[in-house]
């Protein structure tokens, strides 16, 4: 099994001895076994030409064509065929077609396999992008359930609930086209270049959405991490309390249980029926973090409120931002930066958070989503992680938005 070595001996013996059949036959299949099937060809050539012998020329490329239709090298196989046939008397021609004939069914049922495989492929990917949207879908729908549910109990202006309501019935009309035609998705956006709203109000709804689904009560968990770091901050806790200790202490977990009540009334008296910016982040970086907002006022891109182009942004921009705040390390005193620029005739909408752990948490499913977005609209979803870093960046064409 030492092939190189074998090669080197094989080799050897040809040069000593040119005539030397068995080394020519012997490197011929180790060529064929490496898949130099070039080489592999030569060799066994030089082998039928060395043997003096007409009928063992002709069972040399027999062979050979078996082994090379074996391999799926059909027109080796299909050479050797006629160079044997080529030594054969005339009794014997009539057996060419034969071997003709099976080296073309035997592509042909490769031919057939290769389509098999290729809808297979194809129909797993379907499958999978079918998976990705209704876990999507739910998962989108069940926040926003969650938050609907969270300003209802705070008896907060109905307002707000129904502006939530307008975003994710323009969200459902998103993941139906999504899901039914690209083309058609294509031909909305481009048709939605005018409008009462802007990626700068885009941007403020979504990330009060993303923070309002989060300080509920039933997703407090996924970012004990910032209740951890506040209650720490302000000497409620001490620096060596975990994550655990709030779950499982019960002092510890009142403590937790009043700062998510703390925050869910106060935010969610902010999250009024338009969106204040300035406001947001003031209150980001008061409670959770810094956070940056790069570019977004830059371009003058309107759509319809609630219209197809808001409603991707919503989906691109929630899943991205539930992400950051789930994921974001906030011991590291870095920014969270939210960047829009605009390079090589194409959008890039790009979230920058440092964070250690964010791309090797979940499902990915959520990316494979947003993936799948983008290359319905021609564009690019790049994720890029460093040990204390992670971006995703969602590349839209600008002949979609300008």
């Amino acid at each position: 099994k030492n092939y190189e070595l074998a090669l080197a001996d094989y080799s050897e013996a040809i040069r000593v001895n040119p005539g030397h059949v068995d080394a020519y036959i012997n490197r011929g299949f180790y060529y064929y076994e490496q898949k130099n099937y070039e080489f592999s060809l030569n060799d066994f050539n030089q082998a039928v030409d060395v043997y003096k012998l007409v009928e063992n020329k002709i069972s040399l490329c027999l062979l050979a064509s078996n082994i090379f239709t074996s391999a799926q090298q059909y027109e080796f196989a299909k050479t050797y065929v006629e160079k044997a046939f080529n030594f054969a008397d005339s009794d014997h021609q009539q057996y060419k077609s034969i071997y003709l004939e099976n080296i073309a069914s035997a592509e042909e049922l490769d031919l057939k396999n290769q389509e098999i495989e290729a809808k297979k492929k194809q129909l797993d990917k379907k499958s999978t992008e079918l998976n990705n949207l209704i876990a999507m879908f739910a998962h989108n729908f069940l926040g926003t359930l969650q938050c609907i549910r969270s300003n209802a109990e705070h008896e907060n202006n109905p307002k707000i609930h129904l502006k939530t309501v307008k975003m994710m019935s323009g969200a459902l009309t998103a993941f139906s086209i999504i899901s039914a035609d690209d083309d058609k998705l294509v031909e909305q956006l481009k048709q939605d270049r005018s409008g009462e709203t802007n990626l700068l109000q885009c941007l403020a709804n979504n990330i009060a959405l993303a923070i309002s689904q989060l300080l509920s009560k039933t997703n407090k968990d996924k970012i004990i991490n910032l209740y951890l770091n506040a209650l720490q901050k302000t000497g409620q806790i001490t620096p060596e309390t975990t994550g655990e200790d709030l779950r499982f202490n019960e002092d510890e977990w009142n403590k937790w249980q009043a700062l998510q009540t703390q925050w869910d009334d106060e935010f969610n008296a902010l999250f009024s029926e338009k969106v204040e910016l300035t406001a947001l982040i003031e209150w980001i970086n008061t409670h959770f973090f810094a956070i940056e907002i790069v570019g977004f006022d830059k371009y003058p891109i309107h759509f319809k409120e609630y219209g197809i182009t808001d409603s991707i942004f919503l989906v691109v921009l929630m899943e991205t931002l539930v992400n950051a705040l789930k994921y974001i390390d906030v011991t590291a005193n870095k920014p969270l930066t939210l960047r829009l620029c605009k390079e090589n005739n194409a959008y890039q909408l790009s979230c920058e958070n440092p964070s250690r752990q964010e791309s090797y948490r979940g499902t990915h499913k959520g990316m494979d989503f947003l993936q799948t977005i983008a290359k319905k609209l021609n564009g690019e979803f790049i994720n890029e992680s460093t040990e204390n870093n992670f971006k995703s960046t969602f590349i839209i064409p600008a002949e979609l938005l300008d």
